[in-house]
């Protein structure tokens, strides 16, 4: 059998008789992020989280036609009645037999991508490398990836013997077919390769291809518990009444209604207050306001949210859109020592390296070139070349510097 690619999609998909039920695109689910204006993200420049940037960094106006496509799909899936869809509870896995790596179950506090896949499908095993990456990037946030074959075990033990060490993630077999009746069959997806997002929680907050532009971006979100399927479709309607407001400059109903969704999930909707404080500075041109915001922000609702104040960090001493003269680089700078303070493990590196970077734009240069070295030397091998380039280009500058000055 082939695997052709589905016209219209974007992303190789196989299809066919092995597997039974309709197509993954009523999975597919909206997730929020207003970009700040011009179309510019509000996310900062932490690795980790660079892949959901680039799905994030659209402005209102373009995120609410993609939910609205989006929510055109989900709709005609509802028609269909599939009894497993974002939100729904995790199913259980009924595995035969685990054929390769970490053997594990569904259990709170872990992310878990579930992938159908075949030995027979070209993209599938075009998807090997991408999820493999993820795994090991995210394995110690708690990502766990299974992919899930219904052929024989000795049809996936022969190819895993030709190409086990590219695969960084577990690989099974299903008993009897069970764990695709209760996830392929019941989500109505037809389609390999299918990839479930299952939350800390063991919520289902997505089912589609591990080839779409989007799939990143959600592992992401999810891995940082900022990403909730069912909110995000219940949000359409204020979502769409922002931009109307912003569009009409209607600054005071645009404040009050992203108020109003933060107030629904401050924690979800963490990047809706990025955008108040971006919306207040640049467009509505009140930087006094906008920074009593963005301290309000730190000394109270977010005030041990690493992320959102790294990211808040950054958007006030980097973001091109904000001009000089309304940058508060002290305020920048207060905002990354906090971070460095409260950061779990996982962001050590991450807000060590922005920290450096606020110093060199302060024009700090030892005590960038003194922390980056530090990040640099602390980071695991994997990640070291962004470091090393960066913490070249500071002591490039320092010695330009210091030439002029002789």
């Amino acid at each position: 059998m082939g695997c052709p690619g589905r016209p219209n999609d974007g992303f190789m998909f196989c299809s066919g008789q092995k597997f039974t039920g309709t197509d993954e695109n009523g999975g597919v689910s909206c997730w929020y992020n207003i970009g700040v204006s011009r179309g510019r993200s509000a996310h900062g420049h932490l690795d980790w989280i660079n892949e959901y940037r680039k799905g994030a960094g659209m402005n209102l106006r373009t995120f609410v036609s993609l939910c609205m496509l989006m929510l055109v799909a989900a709709q005609a899936h509802a028609q269909r009645s599939p009894s497993l869809e974002p939100g729904s509870e995790a199913p259980d896995m009924t595995i035969k037999e685990w054929l390769h790596g970490e053997q594990f179950s569904l259990e709170p506090g872990k992310v878990y991508i579930v992938e159908f896949w075949a030995t027979w499908c070209a993209p599938c095993r075009a998807a090997i490398p991408h999820l493999s990456r993820l795994q090991e990037r995210y394995h110690a946030d708690g990502l766990r990836i299974v992919g899930i074959s219904n052929e024989e075990k000795d049809v996936v033990e022969e190819f895993l013997n030709r190409n086990r060490r590219d695969i960084s993630y577990a690989i099974a077999v299903d008993d009897r077919n069970q764990t695709n009746r209760n996830w392929m069959q019941a989500a109505g997806v037809q389609g390999i390769p299918a990839s479930f997002i299952v939350d800390r929680h063991g919520k289902v907050q997505f089912i589609g291809n591990p080839h779409s532009p989007q799939f990143d971006n959600i592992v992401a979100a999810v891995l940082d518990d900022r990403y909730d399927a069912k909110l995000q479709a219940e949000s359409r309607d204020v979502i769409q009444a922002i931009e109307n407001a912003r569009r009409m400059r209607n600054w005071r109903q645009s404040l009050a209604l992203m108020d109003e969704l933060i107030a629904v999930d401050p924690h979800k909707q963490a990047f809706v207050a990025l955008d108040r404080f971006h919306m207040m500075l640049v467009d509505m041109d009140d930087k006094e306001k906008a920074y009593q915001y963005a301290r309000k922000l730190r000394n109270e609702k977010y005030s041990d949210d690493a992320t959102l104040l790294l990211m808040l960090s950054e958007m006030i001493a980097l973001d091109p859109s904000i001009d000089s003269e309304k940058r508060d680089m002290d305020f920048a700078l207060e905002l990354a020592q906090h971070v460095r303070n409260i950061a779990p493990p996982r962001l050590e590196i991450r807000s060590m390296a922005h920290q450096a970077r606020v110093h060199f734009e302060r024009g700090e240069r030892r005590q960038a070139i003194a922390l980056q070295r530090r990040a640099w030397m602390t980071a695991r091998p994997e990640a070291k070349a962004p470091l090393e380039r960066t913490l070249q280009s500071f002591r490039d500058s320092e010695d330009r510097a210091s030439s002029s000055r002789n």
